[in-house]
């Protein structure tokens, strides 16, 4: 849609909760924006830390890695009673793969 409404100063935002639950494949999605790409969600399924769900996040990565990817990856989720360890939990797991 981009390339046809020749939009070169638009980018992509990536969510993916949003491709999760649209059935969607994690890395084609990534592949199919590829350099129009400019910004990233991090959640794992029903919004929860990465790793407490079933979204394959190291198949995500992977594919922002395959095109390069240097932005922002944001963490969008429910933290649960404990924000500091939620946090602390995300980060560790997503260190991982970066």
């Amino acid at each position: 849609m981009l390339d046809e409404a020749r939009c070169e100063n638009v980018l992509v935002m990536a969510d993916v909760f949003q491709i999760y639950v649209e059935g969607d494949s994690l890395r084609e999605a990534v592949l199919k924006a590829g350099k129009r790409r400019g910004y990233v969600h991090i959640a794992d399924s029903d919004r929860l830390t990465p790793s407490k769900g079933k979204i394959n996040l190291k198949e995500f990565i992977e594919a922002l890695k395959e095109i390069d990817y240097n932005g922002y990856l944001t963490m969008e989720f429910n933290p649960g009673s404990s924000l500091d360890e939620s946090l602390w939990q995300a980060a560790k797991y997503l260190t991982n793969f970066l």
